[in-house]
Formats: structure tokens, sequence, C-alpha cells
């Protein structure tokens, strides 16, 4: 991913090229390659004329700020975006993610929001965030039992929702990068209590959220999330 930052930038690239989420997939997922001209941190000229050239044989628009994704060789372009031609960071993160390797699921509970965004952009499927203290919690015991582990609710998740489950345990083991993990993503939803359920399309919008057990059957729970999906 090689982007070109120009001396003049439109609010809408400035504003894109600083977007945490795109700059976790891209930093995580792609060789970043960030050029910038002006400034304390000006990339030296001889490696401006270098990217700028490159840009310029990839045919991406020339303005203000360029952004290209390339093969490995460096040569035959994926994607090609100009400061007059900006998408939303959501947007550019889906694309972005859906030129990476499929990421297989089966529909079960993982522990890993990274990844599941990944695989909420490829299969176009929202998740379903959920923290828990699963062994000091009653309500979450009782929202697992009386709901998330009922084959209703299971049967349909499978074909539809990518399910994260971050644990918050007293006593149960867990290693100190998942508590890490775990914790990133309990102060960016900034969840204060347990349980909590935070249900997002693709893109990361909020489309539904519960604290505490919400009641009632897996058939009304599952219906309830169907007609979040369907905005």
């Amino acid at each position: 991913m090689l982007a070109d930052v120009g001396a003049e930038r439109t609010e809408a690239f400035d504003k894109l090229i600083n977007d945490a989420a795109l700059a976790g997939v891209a930093n995580d997922h792609f060789v970043v390659v960030h050029v910038q001209r002006s400034g304390e941190k000006a990339t030296p000229q001889a490696d401006v004329d270098r990217a700028v050239k490159l840009l310029d044989d990839l045919e991406a628009e020339k303005g203000d700020g360029r952004l290209a994704v390339v093969d490995v060789s460096g040569r035959q372009p994926r994607l090609r975006w100009s400061a007059s031609k900006v998408p939303e960071a959501a947007d550019m993160r889906i694309t972005l993610i859906k030129q990476m390797p499929r990421v297989p699921y089966r529909g079960g509970w993982i522990e890993n929001y990274s990844q599941a965004q990944i695989i909420a952009a490829q299969t176009g499927r929202p998740i379903m965030l959920y923290f828990t203290g699963s062994d000091w919690c009653p309500p979450c015991q009782a929202f697992d039992r009386n709901i998330l582990s009922t084959r209703e609710f299971m049967a349909y998740a499978r074909e539809n929702l990518v399910l994260v489950k971050l644990d918050f345990p007293r006593n149960a083991p867990q290693s100190e990068e998942q508590k890490r993990h775990n914790q990133q993503v309990q102060r960016q939803y900034e969840v204060r209590g347990f349980p909590t359920m935070i249900f997002m399309d693709p893109k990361g919008k909020e489309l539904d959220k519960t604290v505490g057990f919400p009641g009632g059957t897996p058939a009304a729970f599952v219906e309830r999330l169907k007609k979040a999906a369907e905005g």
C-alpha cells in the first residue's frame, strides 16, 4: 500500500489516512509505504521521486494526495484512490480486507475481534460482540444458558453472524495476551457492565446494544437481531 501525501490535502483525505481502524488493517496486513512531502517527518526527496514515478506509472490520478495498493512486484495496481475521490474510511477498510486471503469461519464463537472484523467484511455478516464474566457473573451465566447456548440461537448464528466472546473471568485461566486484547476492546466500546452485547454491521456501525440479561426466549432474541440487521 503506497500513500503519497502532498503539501495540500483535502479534509477527507486527512481523515482517511488518520482513521485508526483503517490504519490497523493496513499496518497489520499490508506493507505500507507512507510518502510525506513536507513537515518535520518529510520523506527524502529521492524516495518521494521514486514513489511519485511509480504512482504515475500506475496511472493513479494526480492530486494533492494519492493512494494505491499494488501486488508484490510493486507494478500491478489492484486499487487506486486520490484526494479528489476519497472513499469513507470504513468503505476503504472493507475494500482492503476483501483483497486479503479469505479467513475460514464455521460459525462458532471466536475470541479475536480483529479477526472477526475481517470475517465480517469478507462475508457481509454482522458481528455480535459479547462481553461476559463467565465464572462469576450470574446474569452472564443466565444469558449463556437460556439464549446463547441454545440450538435455536446457534442455528441462526452459524449461518448469519460472526460471534465474538470476550471473557473477563476471575478464576479461569486466560493468557496475558487475551486479557490485554479483551481490555482494549472493552475500553474501545466503553463497556462498564456485564453481560454486554453489541450488535454491529460489517463496517462497525452499532445496530443494537444490550446490557444485562435481556430475558425472553431464544426465538425472541433471534427476531430482535434480525430486525436490527434489517435496519
